[in-house]
């Protein structure tokens, strides 16, 4: 479990071009569940989940994951931390474009030196099941945006992280492999895996694995969107699952205030 209190994030605090960009965030993220951060251009989404993925310390306030408070936490420890727990994936994928996918995806590995042979299959059978197995050994500049997509997902998903975190990841997608990517995010679901979005994209704040949709404006939490049945009876991105149908609407409460198996891509061609 991931929680914030009392959080704000000011840049350049104490000099004249000082900007607040979160302010008094209290905020708990349950194991396991799917949490979208919705808001407008500027409200500060980047900013609160660059601070949830220990990318950033608060300017004020406590962050805990657990029982492990890391708002103070020397940088040494918090890459090893995000190293470790946490999976990013970016808006414009940061993909190395000269070298193959695989090394892309094996990055997190190199930087660890983990056991090479272990991480190398691995890595292939994430590309396989994403749909871009094929892909391997092609450079990153010859792939498509889905594709890009499908890589930089893999390569958050190498070390089999408890926290993925997205940031915009429908962004560059049509609806078919929107559809997809919200099947994966399901298919993590059922496997424990703590899941943050930021994105403006209705189809993913719509989707059936969403637990809750928190909303942001000018840096402030203007409303958290609880959706009691979504652990229940969620299990794709379009609707239905194997676990029973559950209405667009149906379980959701609104309060306002001031193992590892890899997931199978089921959308089209890129």
């Amino acid at each position: 479990m991931i929680s914030l209190t009392a959080v704000s994030k000011t840049y350049n605090a104490g000099e004249p071009g000082c900007c607040r960009a979160l302010h008094d965030v209290d905020l708990t993220l349950p194991d396991g569940q799917v949490t979208v951060i919705q808001g407008p251009s500027g409200s500060g989404k980047t900013t609160l989940l660059g601070l949830l993925g220990a990318m950033s310390r608060p300017t004020t306030g406590r962050i805990r994951i657990g029982d492990l408070e890391i708002s103070g936490l020397p940088e040494p420890l918090l890459a090893g931390l995000r190293g470790e727990r946490f999976g990013f994936l970016f808006q414009d994928f940061q993909l190395i474009e000269s070298v193959s996918v695989l090394t892309n995806v094996l990055l997190p590995v190199y930087v660890l030196n983990h056991r090479m042979r272990e991480a190398t299959a691995r890595a292939r059978a994430l590309l396989a099941s994403l749909g871009v197995g094929q892909k391997a050994g092609q450079a990153v500049r010859n792939l498509s945006g889905g594709e890009k997509q499908r890589v930089a997902l893999a390569r958050a998903l190498i070390r089999d992280p408890e926290f993925l975190l997205a940031d915009e990841p429908t962004a560059h997608l049509d609806t078919a492999l929107t559809h997809g990517f919200l099947d994966l995010l399901a298919g993590l679901k059922l496997r424990n895996k703590t899941m943050i979005v930021a994105s403006h994209d209705p189809l993913v704040c719509d989707a059936d694995a969403v637990d809750q949709i928190v909303y942001l404006r000018d840096g402030t939490i203007v409303g958290i969107e609880s959706r009691a049945s979504a652990s229940e009876g969620a299990v794709g991105g379009r609707g239905g699952g194997t676990g029973g149908e559950w209405s667009e609407r149906n379980g959701r409460r609104t309060a306002m205030h001031g193992g590892s198996t890899v997931p199978v891509w089921k959308g089209g061609e890129a």
